[in-house]
């Protein structure tokens, strides 16, 4: 249980306040690099901590990141033309750089005046099929984090980009809860498929899919925590670990160690969800596997559209929502299907989305299996805190190259710490624990 007053703090994020004062401290995945597939196509509308930007690709391809209304007279640059290696505000002409300078104003002939003033232009880098931005104060801007996935080359990465009308917080609660993913999610197991991330889930569970032992042990980017359940083998009694990596404020580090969930608040009641997969060998961007993966996991275009998630169209009237019940098919439901939706995580947008825009925590009640998510509320709660104090924020400085997630069968008397590269020798009583 929160108080209301903590989960007010942690889940707003607009200018000035606290939260979202800490989050601008660190580098932000805003979008996908297809969002943005050549040079000069059509700007990108931006939406961060309740802020509204414009990203465009140049006629080099670089990408750049603007406020989105234009310094002369606030038109929309989101309407602007992306040309001649810019972006044109269609209302006077102006034309701006990716950094901000100004290239022509049509309207003011003079050149002296265009070179006194500059738009607002923010860091940007491009990296992991993803793009990121800085929009913090420009003194305390960190050094660009390094993630393991940047080294593969791009066919062998494949990112997704989806809109989901709830707080933030909420969509990090579910990749930090391993109890739900064979109860809501048991429609998309039984089908089975080839795809690494289905087949290593279902072999590492039991008859005890449900009821994990939890544990969690702090780092100096978040937290691992370990859902274990027993195992019988061949061998004797052994134990299967799933181990997930959270790093401080925006990601989840699968247990599958190749899929990466990046969770971003557009504000408070809305959120950027992208979630990257690579691989050391196959070329999973190209078909036939980033079409069966998308399918299962219920991310392919069709399905986000149909759904109400994707970026381009989720805000269109009649998509699935709280006041339809998410066009959940009771018939399908009394036939044999479990949850009546569309599978896998279409359902976790249903059930966090019908919570609320901001789920009142006070109310709750945290059960064993849970252990995560209460930490994910202390580590989110730390970071205000930090930056009210003058320190570094959780994980600004972290190496994220070493961070993994994992998953297997250790011996019943291992220490699943041994599955990452944290250190081997911590203490036991460092983990927190219980019984699902």
């Amino acid at each position: 249980m929160l108080s209301r007053e903590d989960n007010e703090l942690m889940c707003r994020v607009g200018p000035g306040t606290p939260m979202g004062e800490a989050l601008r401290r660190y580098w932000v995945p805003i979008l996908s690099s297809y969002q943005l597939p050549a040079p000069d196509c059509d700007p990108v509308k931006v939406e961060l901590f309740g802020e509204r930007f414009v990203a465009f690709r140049d006629s080099e391809g670089r990408v750049g990141l603007l406020d989105e209304l234009c310094l002369h007279r606030s038109a929309s640059l989101a309407l602007g033309r992306v040309e001649k290696g810019g972006i044109r505000c269609l209302f006077h002409g102006w034309h701006f750089s990716v950094d901000g300078a100004v290239l022509e104003t049509p309207n003011v002939s003079d050149p002296r005046f265009r070179s006194r003033i500059k738009a607002k232009a923010y860091p940007v880098r491009e990296a992991g099929s993803m793009v990121w931005a800085y929009v913090g104060p420009a003194e305390l801007e960190p050094a660009f984090p390094h993630w393991s996935f940047f080294d593969q080359p791009p066919e062998r990465v494949l990112t997704v980009t989806l809109v989901v009308p709830c707080n933030y917080v909420q969509l990090q609660e579910a990749l930090l809860d391993s109890s739900h993913l064979t109860i809501l999610h048991q429609d998309a197991f039984k089908r089975g498929s080839s795809i690494d991330f289905v087949s290593s889930v279902n072999s590492s569970t039991t008859a005890a899919v449900s009821d994990p032992k939890v544990e969690v042990e702090d780092t100096d980017f978040g937290f691992y925590y370990a859902a274990l359940r027993a195992a019988s083998t061949p061998e004797g009694d052994n134990v299967t670990a799933r181990v997930t990596g959270y790093v401080a404020p925006f990601y989840c580090v699968n247990a599958n160690g190749d899929l990466l969930g990046l969770i971003v608040p557009i504000d408070d009641h809305r959120t950027l969800h992208h979630f990257v997969w690579w691989s050391d060998t196959k070329e999973i961007s190209k078909e036939p596997h980033s079409a069966d993966l998308l399918r299962f996991t219920g991310l392919d275009e069709d399905t986000l559209h149909k759904c109400g998630l994707h970026p381009d169209t989720w805000h269109l009237p009649g998509k699935p929502s709280r006041e339809n019940n998410f066009h959940q098919d009771r018939t399908a439901m009394r036939n044999g299907q479990y949850s009546g939706l569309h599978v896998f995580f279409p359902e976790d947008a249903a059930v966090l989305t019908s919570s609320g825009e901001i789920r009142d925590r006070s109310k709750e009640v945290l059960a064993p299996a849970d252990v995560a998510i209460s930490r994910l509320y202390r580590t989110l709660l730390s970071l205000p805190k930090a930056i009210r104090e003058g320190r570094e924020p959780l994980g600004l400085s972290a190496d994220l190259s070493q961070v993994k997630g994992r998953n297997g069968v250790i011996g019943a008397g291992t220490r699943w710490q041994t599955m990452t590269d944290q250190d081997a020798s911590a203490p036991a009583d460092k983990a927190s624990s219980a019984m699902a």
